[in-house]
Formats: structure tokens, sequence, C-alpha cells
């Protein structure tokens, strides 16, 4: 459950949410696909002239590539609070403009974690664009950290946190 705050006893969640608006209050396709664009564009740390957004039945198709992956959760993230948007499929791709060596990313992921307190018993290792995070935090709030960190390296695609909460 990454990025989520732990609820005790609760060991798995169904987000099974079906946003369903009235008739009338249920905003056209076209408007979607406009409100989509200008949200990208006003969003200043998406490239949104490097994404395309189609719109079907308030279902909405992101395609494109980014140089990071927290570009591509922002990119999402602003289509998904958009009104009428019922999804999105996220197509986005993520290719850094020049990936830098595994061990480099590694490197840089473990200095950077070990200069915010709290996260200085994370451990990090690289498989192929996915960020996995190992060891013990305080709180919730120094797993985002962590999280957060591993997500702003180029050319991660997704981070895995398998931290351990010890506070």
């Amino acid at each position: 459950m990454g990025g989520g705050t732990r609820v005790a006893g609760v060991r798995a969640v169904a987000g099974d949410l079906e946003v369903r608006l009235e008739p009338d209050d249920e905003p056209a396709d076209t408007e979607i696909a406009i409100a989509a664009a200008r949200a990208l564009e006003w969003d200043s740390f998406v490239p949104a002239e490097r994404l395309d957004v189609t719109v079907a039945n308030g279902w909405v198709v992101l395609r494109g590539e980014v140089e990071f992956g927290w570009q591509r959760r922002t990119a999402e993230g602003e289509l998904r609070r958009l009104r009428g948007v019922r999804g999105v499929t996220d197509l986005v791709e993520v290719r850094p403009a020049a990936p830098p060596p595994p061990e480099e990313v590694v490197r840089d992921l473990l200095r950077a974690l070990r200069r915010r307190p709290g996260t200085g018993r994370v451990d990090v290792r690289l498989v192929g664009d996915t960020v996995l995070l190992t060891g013990e935090v305080r709180n919730a709030r120094d797993r985002d950290e962590a999280e957060r960190v591993a997500w702003s390296a180029p050319g991660v695609r997704t981070v895995d946190a398998r931290l351990v909460l010890t506070g």
C-alpha cells in the first residue's frame, strides 16, 4: 500500500469507486479534453507539449513521454481530479534524456536519503526502471519522504517501497 497511511487491522483495500453524475451535469468528452489540456498546461512541472490526451465516454487516455516518473504521476493526478473523468489510462513512457548508469542512480538516491532525518536506514536497489526501497523508517511521513526522493531519480517508472514503520 505505497504512499497511504496504514490502519490497524486493515490488510487490503479495494478501490472500486465509480463516479456517476446526473445526465444534465455530465460534461461532454470535448469539454473534458479541453479541461485536461488546460490542466496539463497550467502545471509547471508537467511537460504538456510532450503529452496527448484523448477522451471517450469520460475515460481519459494519456500518451506521450516524460523524463521523470514523478512527472507521469503528476500528469495522471491532474487528470483524475477533473470533473466528469470516470478514469484514466496512463500510457506515458518514462524516458530520461540521457539515462545515468544504475550505480550512479543508487548512489545519488542513498546520498539524498541520508541527508533527510528519518530516512537514513533505507536501502535502495534499482531493478530496471523500478526503485526498490527496503529498511526501516520511523513513521508514514518518513516513508512518504523516502518515496518522494526515489521518484526524483531520472528514468524511474515505479517505486516499490517495502519499508517497515518502527514508530
